[in-house]
């Protein structure tokens, strides 16, 4: 491991233990995985880039005989352009798993800034989880509002 691993590693577990979650890191100290609040959220740190990766999934896609499938994958990337209806954060697909997603700099981050980056996510998770319920709760273009409980 180097230094931006041990730091993934600290925060990570650090995190963990003050939510009294387990945290499983892998042998490498490259990925995790916690579990907050039943929601997977999984963490990779890129060494190279300097980046720290949060995502969790949300949502499944509707089947491809679905009539709403086209009607959902569109509310999606509409919430994506220019990152209006995500708080900045980025939907994206895994398979037919719907995943909240967010990349940041791992260096500048502090105990603090981490806890709410994963607590944003389960936001936004949550959020999303309620607009994808059905393709009947469409997201009026632009949208930016706020879900209860984003922390800046």
């Amino acid at each position: 491991m180097n230094a931006l691993s041990d730091r993934f590693a600290e925060l990570t577990d650090g995190f963990a233990r003050e939510a009294g979650l387990p945290c499983v890191i892998s042998d490498d100290g490259r990925t995790a995985e916690l579990a907050p609040e039943g929601v997977h959220v999984h963490l990779a740190c890129a060494e190279e880039a300097g980046l720290v990766y949060f995502q969790a999934g949300c949502a499944l896609v509707p089947a491809e005989n679905d009539p709403d499938r086209a009607f959902f994958l569109t509310k999606l990337l509409s919430a994506n352009n220019l990152f209006a209806g995500t708080q900045g954060f980025t939907l994206g697909l895994d398979d037919d798993l719907v995943t909240v997603q967010y990349a940041c700099e791992i260096a500048p981050l502090d105990a603090e800034r981490f806890s709410t980056l994963i607590q944003n996510l389960l936001t936004v998770c949550a959020d999303w989880s309620v607009r994808l319920g059905s393709a009947d709760d469409a997201v009026p273009p632009g949208s930016a509002m706020l879900p209860d409980g984003l922390s800046v």
